[in-house]
């Protein structure tokens, strides 16, 4: 497609579809970027509690007027569906009781379709600047199928549910491609083809080269010497070699006070939570066992959000379970 663009820039908010340090986000954009044949990539996200700064976001205050006064029900299913289905509480649970019950799955597409149809036509008359919105359809099967065919590629032996860091470190091949043509961030994640001809993977580049050789990742910030409350100037380091040395999550955990005495204590450990960037399990104590429901509020807050070693404020004060 001669329109097609040459260059595919992503800015999303930091929900867990968009956690650039999470292996299926990561084959999901490689396979993006194989199957566009885009000559550059870079998939980009807001920090926690900072999707505000994403304009994205700003939508959302139209969208609310579709969704102001309207209260929303599912069709019932099958008592064997429901009851199945009342068991399962976060998403990830959702999906896998799905994929185990392919009745529970049709009854469960079944039973939103009236909800979807309705949330579809009240968005459909919101409008900005005289545009009127478009409602695009969720993807299906073999459209997922097609996108995930194309990093076989990169990785011949890679399945669609190989997802997590630890299965495709097994995939050297892959493991190669993404050493040399990605760039792996907290907040980012960046392809770039690699022009060079014995590539088996990459297609050639169709930028004019003098483009393309000026094409690089996008940098990480860095403290200005003159001052620095400051960053420098985005100028004065594209193209230079950065790290994500000075990201304040990473600067490490300031000492934390008024901890409830004898709280660090294996007996009082109440669930774990993976470490988005250094990939180590961390302890989550409390010093009472938490009821049924805290402990699904709970999880839904590890499902949801990021953790980073030395994040402050991961479960801000005003949170329901502090």
């Amino acid at each position: 497609n001669i329109n097609k663009p040459k260059i595919l820039l992503l800015y999303t908010d930091g929900g867990p579809d968009h956690r650039c340090t999470y292996g299926s986000v990561q084959i999901s954009l490689i396979a993006l970027f194989l199957k566009g044949n885009f000559d550059f990539l870079a998939a980009v996200r807001t920090a926690p509690y900072h999707s505000w700064a994403n304009p994205a976001e700003r939508i959302m205050s139209i969208l609310n007027l579709a969704l102001q006064g309207v209260a929303l029900k599912r069709e019932d299913m099958s008592g064997l569906s429901e009851q199945a289905f009342e068991k399962l509480k976060t998403l990830s649970e959702i999906r896998e009781g799905a994929n185990s019950n392919s009745h529970l799955k049709e009854e469960l597409i079944k039973s939103i379709k009236i909800t979807q149809e309705f949330l579809e036509n009240r968005t459909s008359r919101l409008s900005l600047h005289d545009l009127k919105f478009k409602i695009a359809s969720p993807a299906i099967e073999t459209e997922i199928d097609s996108l995930f065919e194309s990093i076989l590629t990169a990785e011949s032996q890679l399945t669609i549910n190989d997802t997590t860091l630890v299965e495709l470190r097994k995939f050297h091949k892959l493991k190669e491609f993404i050493d040399t043509h990605c760039q792996i961030r907290q907040y980012s994640f960046q392809i770039k083809k690699c022009n060079n001809s014995e590539c088996t993977i990459c297609l050639p580049v169709e930028l004019p080269i003098e483009v393309f050789d000026e094409l690089h990742f996008l940098p990480d910030p860095e403290p200005s010497i003159a001052d620095s409350n400051h960053y420098k100037d985005f100028s004065s380091i594209y193209g230079t070699q950065t790290s994500e040395n000075f990201r304040p999550s990473k600067a490490g955990q300031l000492e934390a006070d008024n901890l409830p005495q004898g709280i660090f204590n294996n007996n009082r450990v109440r669930e774990f939570v993976e470490c988005d960037f250094c990939g180590k399990i961390r302890c989550i104590y409390s010093m009472s066992a938490l009821k049924k429901e805290q402990i699904s509020t709970l999880q839904l807050k590890i499902n949801d959000n990021d953790f980073t070693c030395g994040i402050e404020e991961w479960m801000p004060p005003s949170h329901e379970l502090k």
